[in-house]
């Protein structure tokens, strides 16, 4: 029988005892891309940036991954699910499951209505705020124990204007404080997978408010 060829090593998912997996959340489709509710994806783009990474969708699956390897070799697999943001955790745990990944070794980044636009916090465990792509993840893992990387996206004045808020693109002055913010998260990330939770929470949760 003939084997098939290995996939090309820039499409290969990493396997490794030192794998994390790191989840942003957000809405599939252009009219969403630049919204508030998609700071988890900006986040992911950013990082895919920086280590010169494209994002692909595997056959049959909802979701966009790309793959990273950083320095102690630790594999890290981004991941952008495609269910839109309340079904979010519904393509975690087949990931999860293959990789042999541990709850613990899962970062989420996410908006979040209750920080000023462009404040980046860190927090492992909790509840979800009603976020509601955080109740997904945490239905469908069982478990609350990930690490959040939040971004601040502020919260407007009146419970019915939450949802055009979050689908909202921010403007002016808090365009710029957003994407600061997209920034930081993405330097708040990699910070945990290249040192640890406690160190990188010791130098962005200490910040003041909006991205430095």
């Amino acid at each position: 029988m003939t084997r098939k060829p290995p996939l090309p090593s820039k499409q290969r998912i990493p396997t490794s005892k030192l794998l994390r997996l790191v989840i942003g959340l957000g809405n599939p489709g252009l009219e969403y891309a630049q919204t508030r509710h998609n700071a988890g994806f900006l986040a992911l783009d950013a990082i895919a940036r920086t280590q010169e990474c494209t994002f692909r969708r595997p056959l049959f699956h909802r979701y966009q991954s790309a793959n990273i390897v950083r320095d102690g070799g630790v594999s890290v697999m981004l991941l952008k699910p495609l269910t839109f943001m309340n079904r979010s955790g519904e393509v975690i745990p087949r990931v999860q499951r293959r990789f042999g990944i541990d709850v613990t070794d899962i970062v989420v980044i996410c908006d979040q209505l209750d920080l000023p636009t462009g404040t980046v916090r860190i927090k492992r465990g909790g509840g979800t705020g009603g976020h509601r792509g955080l109740r997904s993840l945490v239905a469908e893992l069982g478990s609350d124990a990930f690490v959040r990387v939040y971004v601040g996206v502020d919260k407007p004045i009146g419970r019915e204007a939450v949802v055009n808020h979050v689908l909202g693109v921010p403007e002016g002055e808090e365009a710029v404080r957003f994407f600061q913010g997209i920034e930081t998260a993405r330097d708040a990330t990699l910070r945990i997978i290249d040192t640890s939770i406690e160190e990188a929470m010791n130098e962005y949760n200490r910040r003041g408010t909006g991205a430095s």
